[in-house]
């Protein structure tokens, strides 16, 4: 049996909306609308480049109800691609492909392969290196695809499913179907394990559409060597990149040295590749360090020197925001102090020590807490990022008594 070579893919949201970003010039701007229509044209340069005999998309490609004019005549441009390459594309479709209607004789040549998931089906198609069969699993209610009803043409065989639990444990159905490799979509992080000799793969997001998504787009280039042999390889084809700069402000750090620093980040990120990056620049340290800084406005000076320095040509490096985070502990002096500062950091530590999802509960109305199930698990994330959320809040709440220079509360001069 020779080797086949397959693309999978999954998330490359055309017609979803870039989301975290603001004051953007407008060839910025343009250049985000593009990206994702550009991420999406390399699958087809990645086919020719790696031979691929095949390529799967699990999921979340287009967004057909917000979808514009460009974005159709992309995907239409990629399957015209690969058909001109005799590739033949295996499309299931995903969550944001079922949120809006679709054109009734939308032209795909004859070498793509939808698939909806609503039902368990079976399929077989033809591939340069010989058939491969392909078993769907529907998203909703899945059913049993009994053994018998498989095809029986030789060719290896592939499971694609979309936003099922899988994992060590809980493997649902694709736990009931003998294949050489599951092909997965529907997550924001990339995930493999292996079960029963079967490799469960999903590459995660092809494109990231908002910083929130704590993931390195990719897509998995997936060779099949024989039965249940299977090697991965995952490259990024993302035309924008997000990334969240950390510098540690030390007591003895200078403007300099930290300047350089994020130079150096940004001219090696730039050199890496022609993807533009939408950076969150991270300043860390203690917080009696991170005051003085603070006040006489360094991060208004680096977003105004990076957006200067690297914000007139492609490919971009263009920070979104510049946030402070102090480290524990507060000055013990400062918690001492009979004066402004220290009632403040008193209170905040109390508050700090407060469950939030009490303190949501006080705030809103039981209705408004019934979240939809996107939002599952909401108060969990809440109570993990609470500490830094008070501490934030804290040191701009001292950067405000510090600017404002307050009269003492009783008696003594400001500590210092």
């Amino acid at each position: 049996m020779p080797p086949l070579t397959i693309i999978h893919a999954s998330g490359f949201y055309l017609g979803e909306a870039i989301a975290g970003v603001s004051e953007l010039p407008p060839r910025l701007v343009g250049r985000l609308i593009e990206a994702p229509r550009k991420t999406l044209l390399r699958v087809a340069e990645t086919a020719g480049r790696e031979r691929a005999h095949a390529v799967i998309f699990v999921g979340d490609v287009l967004h057909p109800a917000t979808a514009a004019p460009g974005d159709w005549f992309t995907v239409f441009e990629l399957c015209e691609r690969l058909a001109a390459q005799r590739v033949p594309l295996i499309w299931l479709w995903g969550q944001l492909e079922h949120r809006g209607p679709w054109p009734e004789e939308f032209p795909f040549p004859p070498n793509v392969h939808i698939f909806r998931g609503d039902e368990a089906c079976v399929s077989t198609v033809p591939t340069a290196a010989g058939s491969l069969q392909v078993t769907i699993l529907p998203q909703a209610a899945p059913g049993k695809i009994r053994p018998e009803n498989l095809p029986t043409a030789g060719g290896f065989t592939i499971g694609l499913a979309y936003g099922q639990e899988y994992g060590e444990g809980q493997n649902g159905p694709i736990c009931d179907l003998e294949t050489d490799y599951w092909a997965a979509g529907g997550r924001c992080v990339r995930r493999e394990f292996d079960w029963a000799g079967v490799k469960v793969h999903d590459p995660g997001p092809a494109f990231v559409h908002s910083p929130d998504m704590e993931s390195i787009p990719a897509i998995t280039i997936v060779e099949l060597h024989a039965p249940k042999k299977v090697y991965l390889r995952s490259i990024s084809l993302a035309a924008l990149r997000w990334h969240t700069l950390t510098l540690y402000v030390a007591p003895d750090s200078t403007e300099p040295q930290l300047v350089s620093q994020i130079i150096q980040e940004a001219e090696a990120r730039r050199a890496a590749g022609d993807a533009d990056w939408l950076v969150r620049i991270r300043l860390e340290g203690l917080p009696q360090v991170l005051l003085p800084w603070r006040i006489k406005g360094f991060d208004r000076e680096i977003l105004e020197l990076l957006r200067m320095r690297y914000g007139q040509s492609p490919p971009y490096f263009w920070p979104i925001e510049i946030t402070w985070h102090p480290s524990d502990p507060w000055p013990e002096s400062w918690l001492q102090e009979e004066s402004f500062r220290g009632e403040l950091l008193r209170q905040g530590l109390t508050l700090e020590g407060t469950n939030p999802s009490e303190l949501v509960s006080q705030w809103l109305p039981e209705s408004e807490l019934e979240l939809p199930q996107t939002y599952g698990g909401w108060s969990d994330r809440l109570e993990a990022t609470w500490p830094e959320i008070v501490r934030e809040a804290l040191f701009y709440g001292l950067m405000l008594l510090e600017e404002n220079q307050p009269a003492p509360r009783s008696g003594g001069g400001r500590a210092e």
